[in-house]
């Protein structure tokens, strides 16, 4: 499940091309076509957040077991069974989002993926992942301000958890540490918009298609 950041439009995040978000056009992010390359047995779900707004906050995602009820009627449009796993994946603001759904979502989600997003709350996350063994985080950032300081805070506090060899921090490859480290705090060599195309497919590859490369 993908969690858009400000000015979120699901159509212009998922899919190619000029897309029309209300009453203006946006060009297309096509995260669906870069999850596609993935080539896993999964389904991508864009979260439609505010849309269009300056504002991060969860919406009623902060409700308990709102998530849950989200999840069980999407499931129910499509005709899809029980998920055998959960994937969060938060750009920039998003973040807020993954916290209220790891809070009260009343859903066992097994990876977090911060694209450029770890704004606030290296704590929570980090407690996240320690208090479970099959979990995963991986906090993406871009090298300097908030999400890289949160980011470094983060891994401090995942050593302190998990133990210094359970997380790895700058990688040259973020896929390929996260197959060895429940934690991952790496830099990405892109912009800030660009981090969840840039590496979407092939941490997806490896977190949901069970390591494969």
């Amino acid at each position: 499940v993908f969690l858009p950041g400000w000015r979120g439009c699901a159509s212009a995040l998922a899919l190619s091309g000029p897309q029309r978000c209300g009453g203006t056009t946006l060009e297309g992010w096509d995260l669906a076509g870069r999850f596609d390359e993935a080539e896993v047995d999964a389904i991508f779900v864009v979260a439609q957040l505010a849309f269009l707004e300056r504002d991060g906050s969860p919406g009623r995602f902060s409700e308990e077991g709102r998530f849950r009820a989200w999840l069980d009627e999407l499931r129910a449009s499509l005709e899809l069974p029980e998920p055998a796993s959960i994937t969060l994946a938060a750009h920039s603001a998003g973040f807020e989002t993954a916290l209220a759904i790891l809070a009260r979502g009343a859903v066992e989600v097994r990876s977090v993926v911060l694209f450029d997003a770890l704004y606030r709350g290296f704590q929570p996350f980090a407690d996240w992942a320690a208090a479970a063994p099959g979990r995963r985080l991986i906090s993406l950032h871009t090298g300097g301000g908030r999400t890289a300081s949160q980011s470094a805070m983060l891994a401090r506090r995942a050593r302190q958890a998990l133990g210094a060899d359970a997380v790895s921090v700058d990688p040259e490859s973020p896929a390929d540490a996260a197959l060895a480290h429940r934690v991952v705090v790496a830099r990405s060599p892109v912009r800030h918009g660009d981090v969840p195309a840039r590496h979407l497919a092939e941490l997806s590859r490896v977190l949901l298609g069970g390591g494969r490369r």
